[in-house]
Formats: structure tokens, sequence, C-alpha cells
């Protein structure tokens, strides 16, 4: 059921690589290629790769390089130049375009909402992916770790996003494969959606998630600490009077509901942790019951 207090539109954001293509392999093997013409000594395993260099951005697996298998820091701009050199020979070798998840991207096109790309990669290599994969006229922004100073696990790539597009993170929806990509997407608050590999993207995924986002605003969370309240109810509301009011204000409707049902139901607090008080300290549950009684005090 659609929530009168919601906008169904979400900002949703993919990562890129293991998400929309799949790319993290090309990553390694053009890594590994740039490491081999300076020394294949300072080349790392699969299994290096997976356990601690995937998803990091190119600069960050060259200084980890520095400190498990002592690379020369002079060296990490010409191996940095030499991996892109490699990247784009494999992208514009090896991918074509995606019909299956351009369809995805469209359809939530068009139901209204906003959708990013957020990747560690550079500037100049999303670019290149989203215009072969054929991604590019769905997405309406997307961001690289040259575009923050906290590349991911820090969630400040998704906190741009969110700032840039006018979404909280309650209304953000992040899609990402990798642990690194997932702290991030937690951490910025938003809510998450896991795959792990783009096979596993689908229409009805994102829907699902969406959908339980929209869940959460027609069922809010109800306060479970035990907290005591008190909402004064007294005087009649001098501007209300003025304005031409006969009831007393916390009796003045609200959508069909008085004053002081509205704030009491918007405190989302489980009726067994409230109370209403009347003047002789008992304790009442009806709001019918406090209206009668301030009604015949003051006629």
């Amino acid at each position: 059921m659609k929530n009168k207090y919601c906008d169904d539109r979400k900002l949703i954001i993919f990562d890129l690589d293991g998400v929309l293509v799949e790319s993290r392999d090309m990553h390694y093997d053009a890594l590994n290629m740039a490491l081999e013409k300076i020394d294949a000594k300072f080349k790392i395993s699969y299994d290096e790769h997976l356990a601690r260099y995937d998803a990091l951005p190119t600069t960050k697996k060259l200084d980890l390089l520095s400190k498990t298998k002592n690379l020369p820091e002079n060296l990490h701009n010409e191996i940095w130049r030499l991996k892109q050199e490699m990247t784009h020979k494999i992208i514009m070798t090896d991918y074509d375009e995606d019909l299956r998840i351009q369809g995805i991207l469209k359809k939530l096109k068009g139901e209204g909402h906003i959708l990013y790309c957020a990747s560690n990669a550079i500037f100049n290599t999303i670019k290149i992916i989203l215009l072969k994969k054929g991604f590019m006229p769905y997405i309406d922004y997307f961001i690289s770790c040259e575009d923050v100073k906290h590349s991911k696990p820090h969630p400040e790539i998704y906190s741009r996003c969110f700032a840039r597009a006018g979404f909280s993170p309650s209304d953000c929806l992040i899609v990402e494969d990798s642990h690194i990509g997932r702290k991030a997407a937690l951490d910025s608050g938003a809510h998450l959606c896991t795959v792990s590999t783009p096979k596993d993207l689908t229409y009805k995924l994102i829907q699902t998630h969406l959908n339980d986002m929209n869940k959460k605003y027609d069922k809010p969370i109800k306060w479970h600490d035990k907290i005591t309240v008190v909402i004064p109810m007294a005087g009649l509301g001098s501007r209300f009077t003025q304005a031409g009011y006969t009831f007393p204000k916390p009796l003045i409707e609200i959508k069909q509901k008085p004053m002081i049902q509205v704030v009491f139901e918007n405190l989302n607090i489980k009726p067994r942790n409230s109370k209403i008080k009347n003047g002789g300290g008992g304790k009442v549950n009806s709001f019918s019951y406090v209206r009668k009684n301030i009604m015949k005090n003051i006629i």
C-alpha cells in the first residue's frame, strides 16, 4: 500500500564492478599485467586478490603491495599508468552491450527512480564501461574514487550521492557485492541490497527491496524502552480562541482527530507503556473520556 507520507521514488545506487558488470577479474588481470612489466615477483595470486585487494582502488592496492611485497613507491605512478592502459585495452576488446541489465535500468528509470553508479574505479574507466555496456542513458550520475577524499569502505562516496540527489539515506537503496562496498553502504545509513555477481541482479530483487523500504513507512517501529511522557494540556490556547475556535486547544481536530490524540500517536509508543491521567490522578486510555471531561469543565 502506498504511504501518503512518503514518495515512492527512490535513489538507487549501483556499484559497478561485480554488480552492473563482471569486471572484478579484469582489474586483477590488468594489475598483474602491469606488474609483470616491472617485475613478475610483485604479481599477486588470485587468492591474495580475493582476500586483500578486491574492490580497492589501484592506488591503495599499490600501497598494500609496498607493505607486503616491498614494491618501491617510486614505481607507483608508472604501474598505475600501465594498469589503466591494460584496463582500457580489455574493455575495448572484451566488453559488449548488456541488454538484460539495460532492461532492468530502463524499467526502474521509467518508474521515476533516480539511478546512480558509485565505484572505486577511476572516472574514465567507469565512463567507458557504462558506454560500452549501453547503461549510460539510464544513469543520472556516476562518481569515482577520484571524486572523494576517502574511497570505500569509507561511506563518503555514498554520502556525496545523497547530498547531490537531495535524498535522505532512508530513501536510498545501494546495490553492492564486495565486503568493502557493503561496509560502506551500511555505514552510510542507507538500505543495502547484496548480490554476488551481475547474474544475481534482477528487477524482481530490486523491487522486493523497494517494497520492503515502503513497508517501513507504513509500519514504523514502536518505541520499546520504558519511558515516561508528560504532555501538558493546561489553558484554552488564546491564539486559537482569537481565531474563532470554541474547543480548547487539545481538542481542536486535525484530520478528524483531536490534537492531543495526534500528538500521542506521533510519539509512536506502545500503548502498554503509556497512560493518560485525569485531573484526579486516575489513569484512562480513552481520548473520548478526555474530550468528555474537558468539555464538562468548561461548559
